[in-house]
């Protein structure tokens, strides 16, 4: 159920890996207006006036910047985050406008041998409640949380926002309130979307991913995608070129 769960929410579907027929001006547009929607989002969500809403506002710029100038590979990061962060409940009116905006980027990664933004699917989220909160699933992967992320620190902004999310997770868990309790975890997720497409494969952070998948499982949030997968997809996709 684990594996079927994960391909439903985050797959690579054909039209991922399919060029884009327009170029780094279409990608622009598109940008723009996302960022525009986005930004009028968050001023009417929960995120308003955090510092998880500060991040994404300027990771939504960051990406834009930065795919329209052709860093692709640098506006990942950004991107992953992003890619997870619209499937929050508050955003949805952003959604049609980052379809568009991660269409682009993708057709373009393609075409840059850049691995693709996931083509994540929203599913019906779990209310947290106090008995699932106090799972044993769930106590367990936050004992281990806390010194997993602490073992897999990296020298980078990307995992300082995960280590601080994971932080007031950690807050909240032992304050045992399922909504705030559930609301760390969606920000905690956001953050390790941008972390895991640049350390998917660490041993040290597997560990972390997979305590975070298994909080996302009983919530039901989106798996982490395991970074090792797109790149293999990425490495068909050259070899189906040369020949």
């Amino acid at each position: 159920m684990l594996r079927a769960m994960s391909l439903f929410c985050m797959t690579l579907g054909a039209a991922a890996l399919l060029p884009a027929q327009r170029g780094p001006e279409d990608v622009g547009a598109k940008g723009r207006l996302f960022g525009q929607a986005f930004e009028r989002s968050l001023e009417k969500s929960r995120l308003h006036g955090t510092a998880a809403g500060t991040r994404l506002r300027e990771w939504s710029r960051q990406f834009v910047e930065l795919t329209e100038s052709g860093r692709l590979e640098e506006a990942a990061p950004a991107g992953a985050a992003l890619n997870r962060a619209v499937l929050d409940r508050e955003c949805t009116k952003v959604v049609a406008s980052w379809l568009a905006l991660r269409a682009a980027f993708n057709g373009a990664a393609a075409r840059a041998g850049v691995a693709p933004l996931p083509e994540m699917t929203a599913v019906t989220f779990l209310p947290a409640t106090s008995k699932t909160v106090s799972h044993d699933e769930v106590r367990k992967a936050m004992e281990r949380l806390e010194p997993a992320v602490k073992g897999a620190a990296a020298e980078h902004a990307w995992y300082a926002a995960l280590a601080a999310e994971s932080g007031r997770l950690s807050e909240e868990f032992a304050g045992r309130e399922p909504a705030m309790f559930q609301q760390a975890l969606e920000n905690t997720l956001i953050a390790a979307e941008a972390v895991n497409r640049l350390e998917g494969k660490r041993a040290e952070w597997r560990a972390v991913r997979e305590d975070l998948n298994l909080l996302a499982i009983m919530f039901g949030y989106p798996l982490l995608a395991d970074s090792e997968r797109q790149a293999d997809l990425i490495s068909v996709q050259r070899r189906s070129r040369r020949r």
